[in-house]
This record gives structure tokens, C-alpha cells and sequence, in this order.
């Protein structure tokens, strides 16, 4: 019986190491949670030690072909197998916990994954834009970065200053810089943007926008009013570091 009860063991730790073994394939899948997995490994790390140990103990009190055991021996040699196969079960259930554990890390994994592309897909925009054309109408410019709207001229048509800082080059040419807090946002003066597009002539002048990086949502917003006001537009992309220089070989965009 004390040979049986040793064998029985030792099938208990060869299915804790199978358990040990599909825990560590499914921990390496699981790359992307190594916040939450370092835990896991470290505990992984502990049972192996242990079932390491349990294995040492298990053979070094698996009873050894004798002649005659005696009954105090017998359940000594139980009682000790007992103990092992509570440590062992008690090994199982913990490997199961992680186990567990780790397949909810991994469906968060997948769920933020497909947050993530969700979120991607939700923030893009295909575009088609209609084929330029040549007209005789001024351009009316508009920059629109920092995510604010600035206007190039005043309503009485004088150069803004108040909101662009004006850098002369050469004799008609200057460097255009808008001022990080000047300009108008949407979402605060709207009216003051509709009241602008209403200053423009629709017959006489387009809309010119000079958009850069920062300021597409501004953008699909603006280019929403402008639709409504019945004006057409030009657009000239322009990258983070470019400057906006105005003047002698600088013609603007034509409108769309």
C-alpha cells in the first residue's frame, strides 16, 4: 500500500509539472501584460522550486523493497503521503489560479487591441478631394494652427498684427508667425468665425486655409461652416516647423 500510495504521488507531480508546463507557454504568449504577468512569473518561479522540493521529499521517503513492513511504519509512510498530496493539491490549485488569471489578462489584452483599432478607425477620414480650378476671385487667408483660427487681414482689411507676428525677409515678402494664444478657437468663438465668413464676398473672394499638423479637428469643423456659407475654398498643407511666407512668388492655392 505504501508503494501504491508513492506511485499515486508520483503521477500527482508528473501532472502538477504538465500544468507547470502549459502555464509557462501561455504566460510567454502573454508579452504585451508584463506589468501584471512579472507576478505570475515570480509565483511560477515558487512552484517549480516547490514541486522541485516535493519531488526530493518524494523520493526520499518512497519506501525501498524490504522484506516486512511493519504497521507503525505503514502508516507513518501514509501519513507522510498524505501530507504531500495535500502540498501537492494545494500546488494544483494555485497553478489553476494563475492559470485563470492569465487568460483574463489575455482577454483584456485582446479587448484593448481592439480598442485601440476601434478608436483608430473611428478617427479617420477618407477623403476625395474635387479637382482645382482656376478662378479670378482674391483670396481670403486663414491659417489655422495651435488648433485656433487666424484671419491674415482685419475686417478693414489691415494686416493682422494683433494675433500674427510679421517678419519682413526682403521688400514685399514677409514671414508669417501665429501666436500660440492668439486667433480664435472654435469652441469658444464660434460666432466670431461666422461672423468673418460672412465678411467674405462670396463672388469676389474664396476661402485660402494654410492648415498645419495640429488643427485638423479645427479644420473639419471650419470647413463644415464654410459649406454652409456657400463659399468656396483652397487648402496648402504645411508641416510642423514650416513658415508661412507671403508675398512676391507666393500665390495662393487655387480654390477646389
Amino acid at each position: 500500500m505504501a508503494a501504491a500510495d508513492a506511485e499515486m504521488l508520483e503521477r500527482r507531480i508528473r501532472v502538477a509539472e504538465e500544468d507547470l508546463r502549459q502555464l509557462e507557454s501561455l504566460a510567454s504568449q502573454q508579452a504585451d501584460a508584463a506589468n501584471d504577468t512579472g507576478l505570475l512569473e515570480k509565483k511560477r518561479q515558487q512552484l517549480k522550486k516547490e514541486i522541485a522540493d516535493q519531488r526530493q521529499v518524494a523520493n526520499t521517503t518512497a519506501p525501498k523493497p524490504r522484506g516486512k513492513v511493519s504497521a507503525e511504519e505503514l502508516r507513518a509512510a501514509r501519513a507522510a503521503n498524505r501530507k504531500q498530496a495535500g502540498e501537492l493539491e494545494s500546488l494544483l490549485n494555485e497553478i489553476a489560479s494563475s492559470e485563470q488569471e492569465l487568460a483574463r489578462l489575455a482577454s483584456r489584452s485582446r479587448q484593448l487591441k481592439d480598442r485601440t483599432a476601434a478608436a483608430a478607425t473611428g478617427r479617420r477620414e477618407l477623403l476625395r478631394f474635387p479637382m482645382e480650378h482656376g478662378s479670378a476671385k482674391s483670396a481670403f487667408w486663414v491659417i489655422l494652427k495651435h488648433g485656433r483660427v487666424y484671419t491674415v487681414r482685419t475686417d478693414s482689411g489691415e494686416l493682422n498684427r494683433k494675433d500674427l507676428v510679421w517678419t519682413e525677409r526682403s521688400a514685399g515678402v514677409a514671414e508669417i508667425t501665429p501666436i500660440p494664444n492668439g486667433g480664435t478657437q472654435l469652441q469658444e468663438g464660434s460666432l466670431d468665425v461666422t461672423a468673418i465668413l460672412k465678411s467674405v464676398s462670396s463672388s469676389r473672394q474664396y476661402v485660402t486655409i494654410c492648415l498645419y499638423p495640429d488643427s485638423y479637428d479645427t479644420w473639419r469643423e471650419l470647413r463644415s461652416m464654410i459649406q454652409s456659407s456657400g463659399l468656396e475654398y483652397g487648402l496648402k498643407f504645411f508641416e510642423s516647423e514650416d513658415g508661412l511666407v507671403m508675398g512676391a512668388g507666393s500665390p495662393p492655392p487655387p480654390p477646389l
